[in-house]
C-alpha cells in the first residue's frame, strides 16, 4: 500500500519554508521505533520521501510511505492525538499542526489500471520540490527520459514483490519513445545541513511516441513517483512531484 500523510502547519513568519525538507527527516525520526530507525539508515533504498512546500492553504509537510511496514512504523505515529506541534531547532522555531489528512492507494490499483485503462500519451511533471539525479559520480540537473525512468524503476523493483521493473530492454524502449516535449525550468541550489544540492525546479512534458503499452506503463510508474519521488535525497525533501496526464497522441510531435 502506498500511503500519503499530509500534516498542515500554522508559519504566520515563513519561518519554517527556509528550512526545507531536511529539517523535517529529524522530525521525523525523532517519532519512529529506533530499531527501525537503525534499519532505515542501513538501507540504500528507502521505503519512504517527505518534503514541505506551501500550497494556497499555507505551510504542508507531506509523508509518503511505500510499503505496509513504512506506514506503520512512519505515518501512524504521527496520527497520534499527542503529536500537536512540530519543534525545529535550529533557529529555535515551533509550528502547531493545523490538520493532518491520510490518502491511500493500493498498488495493486497501479497495476489494474496498467491492464485495464487506457493511457494518455502526455505527461507534465511538476516539481514541488528541487530535483537532481546522481551520474557518474556529479550532479545532473536535467530531466533526461532515463534518469527519470532508472530512478523510479529502481524504487519500485526494490520494494514491490508483485512486479519487476529493473530491465535494461525496457529502459532502453521508454527513453527511444519518449521526447521532452515542453518545458519550463530553472537551476536551484537545496539546502541540506552545511552543503547545498544543485538541482533543477519548475515542469517538464514527457510525449510518448505511439505506443499504448509504453504509455500505460509510464503512467504507472509516473502515479507512483508522487509518493516515492525521483532522483536523490527524496528522504530529505528533494524529488516531490505531482503529475498530469493528457491523451492527445500526436502533442508534442
Amino acid at each position: 500500500m502506498l500511503a500519503r500523510l499530509r500534516i498542515r502547519l500554522s508559519d504566520e513568519k515563513n519561518e519554517i519554508r527556509s528550512f526545507k525538507g531536511s529539517a523535517f527527516q529529524g522530525v521525523l525520526f525523532e517519532h519512529i521505533d529506533e530499531e527501525y530507525g537503525e534499519k532505515l539508515h542501513q538501507q540504500s533504498m528507502h521505503p519512504y520521501s517527505q518534503y514541505v512546500h506551501t500550497t494556497d492553504e499555507g505551510t504542508e509537510w507531506v509523508i509518503n510511505t511505500l510499503t505496509d511496514e513504512a506506514y506503520e512504523y512512519m505515518i501512524m505515529p504521527l496520527m497520534s492525538p499527542s503529536f500537536k506541534s512540530i519543534s525545529l531547532i535550529r533557529g529555535d522555531v515551533e509550528s502547531e499542526i493545523i490538520s493532518k489528512q491520510i490518502e491511500t492507494l493500493d498498488t495493486s490499483q497501479l497495476l489494474s489500471d496498467f491492464k485495464d485503462r487506457q493511457a494518455g500519451y502526455n505527461y507534465r511533471i511538476e516539481t514541488l520540490t528541487p530535483v537532481s539525479f546522481k551520474q557518474n559520480g556529479a550532479y545532473n540537473v536535467l530531466p533526461m527520459p532515463g534518469l527519470v525512468y532508472q530512478s523510479l524503476m529502481n524504487r519500485y523493483s526494490l520494494l514491490s514483490d508483485n512486479l519487476s521493473m529493473a530491465d535494461h530492454d525496457t529502459l532502453d524502449e521508454l527513453v527511444s519513445l519518449t521526447l521532452i516535449s515542453g518545458y519550463s525550468l530553472h537551476t536551484v541550489r537545496y539546502p541540506i545541513e552545511k552543503t547545498t544540492i544543485p538541482g533543477f525546479a519548475g515542469s517538464f512534458t514527457f510525449h510518448i511516441k505511439e505506443s499504448q503499452t509504453m504509455a500505460r506503463y509510464v503512467r504507472m510508474m509516473l502515479k507512483f513517483g508522487e509518493f516515492s519521488g525521483i532522483g536523490v535525497k527524496t528522504g530529505m525533501g528533494m524529488g516531490a512531484i505531482r503529475i498530469s496526464e493528457r491523451g492527445e497522441k500526436n502533442e508534442g510531435k
